[in-house]
């Protein structure tokens, strides 16, 4: 699916995210606990088409930013405005509907934890409703994934963000994939959390932005991550024959050593 992953990311990648890559990607895990955890976690994204956020890191090396806002909300469960009030302080957890007794077979010190952290959100309002992130406004991001992404940004306690989110497979938190999955918002411009500027045509404020997300809505159509164009297909040969668009989207500032647009997994 992603053809030049390997060339991009080095083989000592988190656990967490190669279990999301081999999940987005069709591989095979090593590990029969593991596999199996894998295969009953891609049944039940494909029930329910929700995007594979197992993982806390970002994808944005490896995906194109949202063409335009419509784009923008076919790739979320849930759109919030709101404030961070609270960061917890980072745990470290399994792979989703796992324990460590999954995991016994393994040799000691090699469990596949992966060190995450809780960011709760005060919402100020909801623009697209996916019937459960009011009760659980909460985004669960890895904090020292910028140790292989220089370019990935985490909110800030107390700053005001709009949030474009995939729910996780327990529901009880979300994930931002990329930094452009979370904005700030002004009265004269808005930007992605890395501070690049989105570009999408017509947007130049957050009044714009707002207006733009709810007349999208409506059709909004969820695109799985899986789905989302690949940065790196036309290079390959594997995609449509498009040159990749501008990292931040059309007109959209260039950044990081790469010219990504930055980003935080699903999580």
């Amino acid at each position: 699916m992603f053809p030049a992953l390997a060339k991009l990311f080095p083989i000592h990648l988190a656990t967490g995210f190669l279990l999301a890559l081999a999940i987005l990607a069709g591989c095979q895990a090593s590990d029969p606990v593991e596999q199996a955890g894998l295969n009953q976690m891609a049944g039940n994204q494909e029930a329910d088409r929700t995007t594979v956020n197992i993982h806390a890191s970002s994808i944005q090396q490896w995906t194109l930013p949202p063409r335009d806002v419509q784009d923008l909300v076919n790739r979320s469960h849930a759109i919030v405005i709101g404030t961070i009030s609270a960061i917890s302080d980072p745990v470290n957890e399994l792979p989703y509907f796992t324990t460590e007794a999954d995991f016994e077979h393994r040799p000691p010190g090699q469990l596949p934890y992966m060190e995450v952290a809780y960011y709760d959100i005060t919402i100020e309002e909801v623009l697209l409703d996916d019937g459960n992130v009011r009760a659980h406004p909460r985004l669960r991001l890895e904090p020292n994934f910028s140790d292989q992404d220089p370019s990935w940004t985490l909110p800030e306690m107390g700053k005001r963000y709009l949030f474009t989110m995939g729910r996780n497979p327990d529901s009880l938190s979300y994930g931002v994939s990329a930094n452009w999955m979370t904005l700030t918002l002004g009265s004269d411009s808005i930007r992605y959390i890395d501070g690049t500027s989105p570009g999408y045509v017509g947007v130049t404020n957050e009044a714009s932005l707002v207006k733009a997300i709810r007349e999208a809505v409506p059709n909004h159509d969820f695109l799985p991550v899986g789905q989302w164009p690949d940065r790196f297909a036309a290079i390959e040969g594997d995609g449509d024959g498009e040159e990749p668009a501008a990292p931040g989207g059309p007109g959209g500032d260039d950044v990081g050593p790469t010219g990504d647009t930055g980003g935080g997994s699903g999580n």
